[in-house]
């Protein structure tokens, strides 16, 4: 940790359209923001409540919020912050359908301040970095939707509602073991086991309006002879071992084996990450998506086994469970209509 960054807003520059911050944040990716009350005349939501959003990110607290009338993006960090001035971005090895997307690059100079933000020294191009990356901002989503409205009239016709809607990209280590909570659960219950594996084995890096904010545990953390039986008594049930089974498999391997991931294909990345316990298809593709640099992919639940059989493959009516099989008809038919669109 460094110095203690100034209190007050920076903004990030988007074009309108680019980024819608609640909804994206509310999608079901990741499960540690947390919304909370703004008194600015920006972060205004639908039903005109004033709106930001709380958690931690790269080991720092951050409060984030957007101005509706111009859909910028605005952010500050609270308290210690780490010296990111040495950070490189992660070099990915990009697939096809992000290739499409990247025809808007915002600009590597400084943001600009507006309103409540004031001019200072600080160099704060190291921190927008890191929030560009984590909403990948350097993909034109606007082109997307436009060429994906294109190739389905089924997506045209709800693309207005869903405007601004990203992928995160997340550290593989939180999205994996979020997503092995994932199993046979719903997003209230996921978000209270997230939350619990943070204050219990995470590190407490502040308390901001009361509030205590937790660092994701580290691998050796989940890893411990004792996790297990301490996280069924928190009511993980059998997910308890899984999280801890896969803890001391990456232990073993290193983990930067999982940040390896990224640099492979998509195929072999899906086999590798279901050596582990409690890894299925359908969490592997969601790591793969969200974090792993896989942007093709398409996570197959029951909703987009509905979508699909409704829309676009009809003959599924017939099928009653979904099944190893269907899955994957399912994941090559949508993202061979990505593909054809890219």
């Amino acid at each position: 940790m460094a110095k203690l960054l100034l209190t007050h807003w920076h903004v990030i520059k988007l074009p309108k359209g680019e980024l819608n911050l609640g909804k994206t944040l509310q999608s079901g990716q990741q499960f540690t923001w947390r919304k909370i009350a703004c008194d600015s005349s920006t972060g205004i939501e639908g039903d005109g409540e004033y709106v930001a959003w709380r958690g931690v990110l790269a080991e720092m607290v951050w409060t984030l919020k957007q101005d509706n009338n111009d859909g910028n993006l605005l952010y500050m960090i609270h308290g210690p912050v780490k010296d990111c001035s040495r950070i490189t971005p992660d070099k990915r090895k990009r697939q096809t359908v992000a290739d499409l997307g990247r025809l808007y690059v915002p600009s590597k100079k400084r943001a600009d301040c507006e309103g409540k933000c004031k001019e200072d020294s600080t160099d704060y191009q190291p921190y927008d970095s890191i929030i560009k990356d984590y909403f990948q901002l350097d993909v034109n989503l606007r082109q997307l939707y436009i060429e994906w409205s294109k190739a389905d009239t089924n997506f045209a016709k709800i693309a207005s509602s869903m405007a601004g809607i990203r992928i995160l990209r997340q550290d593989p280590v939180e999205n994996l073991f979020s997503f092995i909570c994932s199993s046979n659960n719903n997003i209230s219950r996921i978000t209270s086991m997230v939350g619990k594996l943070c204050t219990r084995f995470g590190q407490k890096l502040l308390t901001v309006d009361a509030m205590d904010y937790y660092q994701f545990p580290n691998v050796a953390a989940l890893a411990q002879h004792d996790t297990e039986k301490v996280m069924r008594d928190l009511g993980f049930g059998y997910r308890a071992k899984y999280i801890n089974e896969s803890a001391k498999i990456l232990q073993a391997k290193g983990v930067s084996w999982l940040y390896a991931l990224r640099q492979i294909p998509y195929k072999e990345c899906q086999q590798q990450l279901r050596q582990l316990h409690g890894v299925g298809a359908k969490v592997a593709d969601c790591v793969c998506l969200m974090s792993l640099d896989k942007p093709s992919v398409v996570p197959v639940d029951t909703h987009v086994f509905q979508i699909s059989s409704r829309y676009y493959m009809p003959d599924l009516r017939k099928q009653k469970s979904l099944t190893d099989k269907i899955y994957r008809e399912i994941g090559n038919n949508v993202t061979l209509l990505i593909l054809i669109v890219t």
